[in-house]
């Protein structure tokens, strides 16, 4: 806002006619007409005429609104431009006036006057700053596109109810040839209670604006239609016969309601009223029940952290200011559970066996994650539940635990040394293996006796047969090895998704299978003795076989990786007539299956037994060789769990207008060998 944006008096000084800018009168003009005119004539003939014919010429051409400034045509200012103040250059050698400067010791008394508005400062352009006027609190602006300087600006706030309406009248008058704006706040007779930015009906009270009543003992709220003045009353739900039979007398011990404010309550034995409400929810829920209420009107903000159980036929609604108005305030009840049961499941609601109407409204219900192995998450647990009605609830499942992994099978146990075959021809013994005798080996030949005599052979297996016996002065064969491998053990299946309903809740059973032992290792046999020897007339036994190593048993099976747990935003089981409306219900991710453990290792094998010489260098066979058991077969993979928005056993559900959603199934567990089967997922599961 400049200061003064008046036409300025321009004093224009330059004349083109004068190079000395000296103004001619009449009587130089007179008296010195024939001396001028002959000198300027005649003496300075060539160079006067040259001088003013250059500024004649120069100017000439200037406008009405133009001056000769400088010998060129200039249009000067004559309005004061933005931020000026003070005698300001008009740009053609004169100055135009802009009045007083505006700064902060001087505002109030240099910056006009406004309608409905008060100088408060200067800003950095020296220029004004004006606010609206305030009148009840509230700042007056003009309610059309524009107002006159007379005309009353309305003072309401858009936002509340105002009653009376108040005020700015500008009131202008001429004061010192000045525009003066008293600015006064008014109540015009006949102000009325303005629920036009409510699209609700009401009265005055006094001052106070009192809006009509809406719902079931005044519980519900106004909402309008957009772009409209229409109005709708939405009230808490109740179905017609417990309209019919409402009692909003809260002081009365047949109250319809019982009132809950966990900030502002008290627990003392005649609570429950709008004026005096219980502070702990679960005092207030036995109050319902002592009573026969139908509901518990409960303060918006209050987070229950253990299990809610619902009573058959009391509702509980959230979302209210509290005390004392109880007025609709969009907030929530909060059920917000992460304990466990005894099988390790977490549930943030129960409703058992409700058979009357009892209605869940404006509740935000989150189950936390489930941790106990194949355990599982539910938001709300539904059995024989059709009197259910959960309405404008958000219901938020955690995720199911995973199956446990399965373990490494054992090692199978080593088989034992075969023994050396004796010098004097006594046989060497058998490896062993305690564990699994199938596997021992077996004991070599006993060497010839003195003349000249074969040595025996070796003792079989019951898979291969013992070294051969050598003939008088021969050595013996060795033992014999079984020369495959033991075959390893069959992997276990991996699991695919089954489950049981135990007690109504979701148990996964779609474990994997064991892997199978390893078979056992095979002993070898035993070597067979050298025949007995004679030197220049001496005489020599021969030397005993050695005895056959022990194979070693099988490793066992890598046990089986379980099932992983479910998330279940709402599971009902019998439940048909439950209602699901306007409400948000989610699911969490399910477990994963656990993975199948790994086979373990066969055990290793015994070293054989050396045959024995004797003194002509004829020796006993050597003990065969064993076979190691075989690994153990790995364990199958868990199914993934399942997981669902809505579980129905038997039920069919009423869905309206809600938005369901779910997270991730399980994956099956790896292995190995077989990994388990991925779990199914879903908004619902037999719903309909």
């Amino acid at each position: 806002m400049k200061l003064g944006k008046f036409f300025a008096l321009v004093v224009l000084t330059a004349a083109c006619n004068d190079p000395d800018n000296t103004p001619l009168s009449n009587s130089n003009n007179t008296s010195n007409n024939t001396t001028n005119n002959t000198s300027n004539n005649m003496s300075n003939n060539t160079t006067n005429n040259t001088s003013n014919n250059t500024a004649t010429n120069a100017c000439a051409t200037c406008t009405d609104s133009e001056v000769c400034f400088e010998d060129v045509c200039c249009t000067p200012e004559t309005v004061c431009g933005a931020g000026q103040c003070g005698t300001v250059t008009d740009g053609c050698g004169a100055t135009i006036d802009c009045g007083v400067c505006c700064t902060a010791d001087n505002f109030a008394e240099v910056c006009p006057s406004r309608p409905c508005e008060v100088v408060t400062a200067c800003d950095e352009n020296q220029e004004c700053v004006y606010e609206p006027v305030t009148c009840g609190g509230s700042a007056c602006v003009c309610a059309g596109a524009t107002c006159t300087d007379t005309e009353i600006r309305d003072c309401r706030d858009p936002g509340a109810l105002v009653c009376p309406a108040d005020f700015c009248d500008p009131s202008p008058s001429m004061v010192d040839n000045k525009i003066i704006y008293a600015n006064t706040c008014i109540e015009p007779d006949g102000a009325i209670c303005d629920f036009s930015n409510l699209c609700a009906q009401g009265a005055c009270s006094g001052s106070t604006c009192v809006e009509a009543e809406c719902g079931p003992c005044n519980l519900g709220f106004w909402e309008c239609a957009p772009m409209t003045t229409n109005a709708t009353c939405y009230g808490i739900p109740l179905s017609a016969a417990d309209l019919a039979s409402t009692n909003c007398n809260d002081s009365s011990a047949n109250s319809t309601f019982i009132y809950l404010d966990h900030l502002a309550g008290t627990d003392a034995a005649d609570s429950g009223s709008r004026a005096q409400p219980y502070e702990s929810f679960d005092l207030a829920v036995a109050a319902a029940k002592q009573r026969g209420a139908k509901g518990v009107i409960v303060r918006s903000g209050l987070t229950l952290s253990s299990t809610v159980v619902l009573e058959n036929g009391i509702s509980l609604y959230g979302g209210f200011s509290g005390a004392p108005n109880w007025k609709y305030d969009g907030g929530t009840l909060n059920v917000n559970v992460t304990a466990t049961d005894a099988n390790g499941n977490v549930v943030a609601v129960i409703a058992h066996d409700i058979t009357e109407r009892t209605v869940l409204y404006r509740v935000n219900i989150h189950a936390g994650d489930a941790i106990t192995q194949k355990s599982s998450s539910y938001g709300v647990h539904a059995l024989n539940a059709a009197g259910l009605v959960l309405q404008e609830v958000a219901v938020q499942a955690g995720n199911g635990a995973p199956g446990n992994d399965g373990l490494m099978g054992s090692f199978g146990a080593g088989g034992g040394n075969g023994g050396d075959g004796g010098y004097g021809g006594s046989p060497g013994s058998a490896g062993e293996n305690p564990s699994c005798p199938d596997a021992n080996g077996a004991p070599g030949g006993a060497g010839g006796a003195v003349g000249l005599q074969a040595g025996a052979p070796g003792e079989n297996t019951f898979y291969v047969a013992g070294g051969a016996g050598g003939g008088p002065d021969q050595s013996g064969e060795p033992g014999r090895s079984y020369g495959a491998m033991a075959t390893a053990g069959a992997n276990g299946a991996g699991g695919t998704h089954l489950y049981e309903l135990l007690t109504n809740f979701y148990v996964p059973t779609g474990d994997g299978e064991s892997g199978m032992v390893g078979a056992d290792g095979f002993g070898g046999s035993g070597g067979g003795g050298s025949g007995s020897s004679r030197l220049y007339g001496w005489e020599y036994a021969g030397g005993g076989g050695g005895g056959g190593a022990a194979g070693g048993c099988g490793g066992a099976g890598g046990t089986a990786g379980l099932a992983g747990g479910g998330s279940f935003g709402v599971f009902a089981s019998t439940s048909t007539g439950l209602q699901i409306i306007d409400s948000n219900v989610s699911s969490g991710d399910a477990g994963n299956g656990g993975a199948g453990g790994v086979g373990g290792a066969g055990g290793g094998v015994g070293t054989f037994g050396d045959g024995a010489y004797n003194a002509v260098a004829k020796s006993g066979g050597n003990g065969g060789e064993a076979v190691a058991g075989g690994t153990g077969g790995a364990g199958g993979g868990g199914s993934g769990g399942a997981t669902y928005a809505i579980f129905c056993n038997d039920t069919q559900i009423v869905n309206s207008g809600s938005t369901l959603a779910h997270g991730a199934s399980g994956d099956g567990g790896v292995s190995t060998g077989f990994a388990g089967e991925k779990g199914p997922e879903g908004d619902t599961l037999n719903c309909e």
